[in-house]
This record gives C-alpha cells, sequence and structure tokens, in this order.
C-alpha cells in the first residue's frame, strides 16, 4: 500500500527496500540499508588504491565516461518513443497536435461512483480549475510514477493553490480493489463495481445507536480491510461515518457510506483528515475533498528526510513537534488514540516558510477508541505498556540488528502505551535509529556552545530510545517531556 506520500518525493515503491514480517502477532519493519545483504549495513563500490597506474585509472574513468553517455542516449530515445506511444495513441491525423499530457478527468476513475471516494471536486476538475502541473503531468511519467501521486495547481478565485493529488494505492491495488467488491457481491471480477457496491452498503449496515433512523456501517461484518478496521468500536464507526457526512454535506447519506467503505477497504487517509482536520489543530494536511478515484491535499513541502542537514536549531524545532504531535495522539477531546506503525521521516514533510511540520501518510494509522478500553477495565490497564524492538535476521550471512515492532493486539487493549514515543525517538530522533533515511538521527551534531543549555540532553534521548539504555529511571513519556521542557527552554 501507498504512503501517500512524502509530498516532495513521489517516484518509486514506497515500501521499496523494505520488509515487513509477521511473526506471532507482531510487524517487524526493516530498514533500507541493513536489509541490503551487507553485514555492516553498507557496499563500497569504485577503484581502490590497488596498485593501478595513473593511466590505467583515467582509461577506466574515460570508459566508465562513454558508458554513461550512451546509457543516457538509450534512455533518452527509450522515453522519446513512450512519449510518442502514450501520447499519440488518440489518433494519427496529419498534422494533429500530441497530446503529451495526462488526461485529469480520466485519471479520476469518477465512472466507478460511487466505488470511489467521493465527488465534491469533480466540478472543479471537469471545469479546468484544478490542473496537474510539474513532470507529473505528463503520460509517459505514469511508468515511473507508481505512487500514484501527483501535483496540481487549483485555481481559487484568481489564485493558484499548490495541492497534492493521490489515488491512495498502486494501479494493480485498484484493480485488486474492484475485485474485492466483485467477490464479495458474489460476482465475477468483471462485474459492475457501482451497483455491488450498493448492495455491499446493504449488506454492511447497521442501525445507528447515535442517530435513529440512520444506517451505519459495521466494521465487523467487513472484515477485513485497511488498517482504520483494527482494533473496532461502535463509536469510531459513528464518529468516521458522522465526519464523512459533514464533510460531503448535501449529498445522498447512501452514496457517502458507499465512499466511506470504498475507502476502508483500500486506504483510510481521506476519513483521518475529514474526522481529525487541520482546522483543529491535528498536525495533517488540510483535505479539500475528491472526484471519484482522486483525492485532493495541501501541498505541505520538503520530506523530513531532507531537513537532516539543516542547523541544529532547525531540526530542534522540528523535534519540538514531533513530540507535541504524539502528545496530541494520545490525550485529546475526541478520547481516540492515533498511533503510528510507519515512523519513517518520509511520512512527514515541513512547510518551508512556517517550519511547521505535519504527518502527510496517514494510510497505516490505527485508531483506538479510548473511552472503550476505560470502560472494558482491562487486566494491567493502568499499567504501562513498554515497547520493544525486535531483532530481525536481516541477510543470509545471520547480521542481527534491531527492528521497529509492535503488537496490534496490545495497542487495541491497553489505554496506557509508549508506543508513539517509541516510535519518534527510536524511529526518527535518537542517533542510529530504526529507519536508516536518518542515520545519526534528527538531533546530531550539537553545537558545542550550546550543549550547556541542553541539560541531559543526550542521556534523556537515549532514555527515549531505550529505557534500559539510558540511567536516568524515567519511562519513554517521562523521557520525552523533560525533552520537550528543554527543548521550549533552547528554543525561546
Amino acid at each position: 500500500m501507498l504512503n501517500s506520500s512524502s509530498n516532495d518525493d513521489i517516484g518509486g515503491d514506497f515500501h521499496d527496500g523494505r520488509n515487513r514480517c509477521e511473526e506471532a502477532y507482531y510487524f517487524c519493519q526493516c530498514d533500507r540499508l541493513l536489509c541490503s545483504g551487507d553485514p555492516g549495513g553498507r557496499r563500497w563500490f569504485g577503484i581502490g588504491h590497488s596498485g593501478q597506474s595513473t593511466g590505467l585509472r583515467q582509461s577506466y574513468a574515460m570508459k566508465t565516461r562513454q558508458r554513461w553517455l550512451l546509457m543516457i542516449f538509450i534512455l533518452s530515445a527509450f522515453l522519446a518513443l513512450l512519449l510518442l506511444i502514450f501520447s499519440g495513441s488518440g489518433g494519427s491525423g496529419a498534422g494533429k497536435a500530441l497530446n503529451l499530457n495526462l488526461d485529469l478527468d480520466q485519471l479520476t476513475e469518477r465512472n466507478k461512483c460511487p466505488a470511489c471516494f467521493g465527488v465534491k471536486l469533480c466540478p472543479e476538475m471537469i471545469q479546468g480549475k484544478i490542473k496537474l502541473t510539474d513532470w507529473t503531468k505528463y503520460s509517459v511519467t505514469k511508468l515511473m510514477n507508481q505512487k500514484n501521486v501527483f501535483y496540481a495547481d487549483w485555481n481559487i478565485r484568481g489564485k493558484e493553490t499548490k495541492l497534492i493529488l493521490k489515488k491512495l494505492a498502486h494501479d494493480n491495488e485498484l484493480d485488486n480493489l474492484d475485485k474485492t467488491i466483485c467477490e464479495r457481491h458474489g460476482r465475477d471480477h468483471a462485474c459492475d463495481v457501482t451497483r455491488s457496491v450498493q448492495y455491499l452498503i446493504d449488506e454492511y449496515s447497521h442501525a445507528s445507536q447515535v442517530h435513529p433512523g440512520q444506517n451505519i456501517l459495521h466494521g465487523g461484518k467487513i472484515g477485513e480491510g485497511s488498517d482504520i478496521l483494527l482494533c473496532p468500536s461502535h463509536r469510531k464507526m459513528e464518529f468516521l461515518v458522522a465526519a464523512a457526512k459533514k464533510f460531503n454535506k448535501g449529498q445522498n447519506p447512501k452514496t457517502i457510506l458507499a465512499n466511506v467503505l470504498t475507502t476502508i477497504l483500500l486506504n483510510p487517509e481521506p476519513l483521518i483528515l475529514e474526522a481529525f482536520t487541520a482546522s483543529d489543530g491535528w498536525p495533517f494536511p488540510k483535505y479539500y475533498g475528491s472526484c471519484g478515484r482522486i483525492v485532493a491535499e495541501e501541498y505541505v513541502g520538503r520530506s523530513l528526510s531532507q531537513y537532516m542537514h539543516e542547523p541544529f536549531k532547525t531540526r530542534a524545532h522540528l523535534a519540538l513537534q514531533l513530540i507535541e504531535m504524539v502528545n496530541k495522539f494520545g490525550e485529546n477531546p475526541t478520547n481516540f488514540i492515533l498511533y503510528m506503525t510507519d515512523p519513517s521521516p518520509d511520512n512527514f514533510a515541513v512547510n518551508e516558510n512556517t517550519n511547521s511540520l505535519k504527518m502527510i501518510d496517514l494510510e497505516n494509522i490505527i485508531v483506538v477508541d479510548k473511552e472503550e478500553l476505560i470502560l472494558s477495565k482491562t487486566k494491567d490497564a493502568d499499567k504501562l505498556l513498554v515497547s520493544e524492538s525486535m531483532d530481525c535476521e536481516k541477510n543470509k550471512g545471520g547480521a542481527i540488528s534491531k527492528c521497529f515492532s509492535f503488537s496490534t493486539d496490545d495497542l487495541c487493549v491497553r489505554p496506557l502505551t509508549d508506543h508513539n514515543y517509541y516510535a519518534i525517538c527510536a524511529g526518527i530522533l535518537a542517533p542510529n535509529p530504526l529507519s536508516s533515511d536518518f542515520a545519526p538521527g534528527l538531533l546530531h551534531s550539537i553545537p558545542e556552545n550550546d550543549k550547556a543549555k541542553l541539560p541531559q540532553f543526550t542521556e534523556l534521548l537515549s532514555q527515549c530510545k531505550d529505557p534500559s539504555l539510558g540511567s536516568l529511571d524515567l519511562n519513554r513519556i517521562e523521557a520525552a517531556q523533560e525533552l520537550l521542557h528543554i527543548l521550549k527552554d533552547y528554543l525561546k
């Protein structure tokens, strides 16, 4: 499944180079470098000091340049050929202008509605007010844009607003979505999904406990789908559907349920953006709506992974926001807990004008009903559940390293966990994080002149990463709050 994406890094497969393994009920996520097959996690290429003569090295360099030139020529010719094929397939009349751009209306697949994400933005797209931009607008780039994420501009009363458009999945995952809808209706894979999804709405609905006379989706009846179905709760489903109806006010309630079901089966990001809105202070992109199988979100900026070498104060400000973010995920007026299960720096983006940080890929967030957990009085509910990394065998040589892990069963029944603090400290902030994108950790290289302003900072960071490493006798949550106070004072 996608990320949606880093706002800045769009090409390629989101899970490229990553392995996810399931052992018992644990999920383990490995980093890229250590999965490369080299026991040391790194491979070095090039000419070493082997006694070669200067002439031989120069000859090698010349041959290398020639190979690169040849490869560039072949690649350019191949791309030009693909461009002609894709753009010229619409007709062959003499003098007919080649259509080099993707057709946004075709990308929406709105003909499949209500088995889609919604229709709120269809008038804007049909009228050409929203247009694809940058390299993602060209037909030939569709082959490379596996994530199905596109740059766009929206002309709102003469002012251009930058957007990120997402199809929320790869093409093959969207095909599998159609097959799933058809199979659940008892039809063959080529069925009419517009009809089948309406049948499923009747099959998966029950009377709302909050709004008498209205129907609501039943998570238990839906069964398997995206991560939003984990930790099922009637209140959670009521909350998500109510948010979708509010956002799409004026549309047919049954159509909205069909849109919600389609999203639940594929990628719940639009539902989360509708329910936990940027206007209410949630650190997510502003959500503008959808048309067919395309959603439109605010363009935030460059991904966090590109801030590794920014000045320490800039990185400290971003770290502060990460801690505040997970504080909000655990304590907020909705009484839902949001758990991040993929703490990659590519899943966050930074507004370059304000340095504000937002989480931009919400596909794998787990939403837990805190009220239900408190009422259920689960055993050990008052005890802190401490997250631990797993040992992962990453290559045939048997090199072992730590991997990000979590137990869904535990997250669903324990109201007090340090999971989110583990995710940001062990995954992003501390040295040698579980994400190889940030090998030194976001908070590396404290300036000598500033160390006195950051008392016990290194020890607290180690304690937040792994409580067993520190000497301060603090749990992760306590260490994170101490870091929060120190960073606030430092950044005044």
